[in-house]
């Protein structure tokens, strides 16, 4: 009986066939790239402490409605007065608030030109995990209110020896009166 490999059991293999590989392994080409660069990778590299205070560019992006209005769907919120003026007026404001997690979303829809992460500090992303997400709010983000973002690396640690590595991000979201709404942590788990 001819048998017919699915996609989980195609990834499955493959990622054991890579952590078997032992892909860390110096290879010659990255060898000679680190050598015309002057740094030894052939050793774990730990995360440049220099990074620290590194910014991005400020980006825009307007709370729109309609992207709140699936936000709400997406997550079940119940709450009328996420999506619905009459009811966000019928409760006593004066414009409809966001979620307090949307400030997340509103991140995620006008990504920064540079990744710090990704980009400047050049983590491969297989060995990164997700480790922790805190939102600090100061003043409500409302629909119609144009949110600017900018991130910064707020700290960089490591734990066991180095074996474990944290990128902690910071980033900041002001509204169009300059008034910062919420400020945004997010802890990046790097695996050695």
């Amino acid at each position: 009986m001819l048998q017919t490999m699915g996609w989980f059991d195609q990834r499955r293999d493959a990622a054991v066939r890579d952590r078997n590989s032992d892909s860390r392994r110096p290879t010659v080409a990255r060898i000679a790239m680190t050598w015309e660069a002057g740094h030894d990778q052939t050793e774990d590299a730990m995360i440049d402490h220099s990074h620290i205070g590194a910014e991005t560019e400020e980006v825009s992006i307007l709370v729109e409605q309609s992207q709140l209005k699936l936000f709400c769907q997406a997550t079940g919120e119940t709450n009328a007065v996420f999506w619905d003026a009459e009811a966000a007026r019928a409760a006593g404001l004066d414009a409809v608030p966001t979620p307090p997690t949307y400030a997340q979303t509103l991140l995620n829809l006008s990504p920064f030109r540079t990744n710090l992460v990704l980009d400047v500090m050049q983590v491969d992303l297989a060995r990164m995990l997700h480790g922790e997400q805190a939102f600090e709010h100061h003043h409500p983000i409302r629909v119609g209110d144009t949110v600017r973002l900018k991130q910064r690396v707020a700290d960089i640690y490591d734990k066991k020896g180095g074996a474990l590595e944290f990128i902690v991000l910071e980033t900041v979201a002001r509204n169009q009166d300059d008034v910062v709404c919420c400020t945004l942590k997010s802890v990046a788990v790097v695996r050695n």
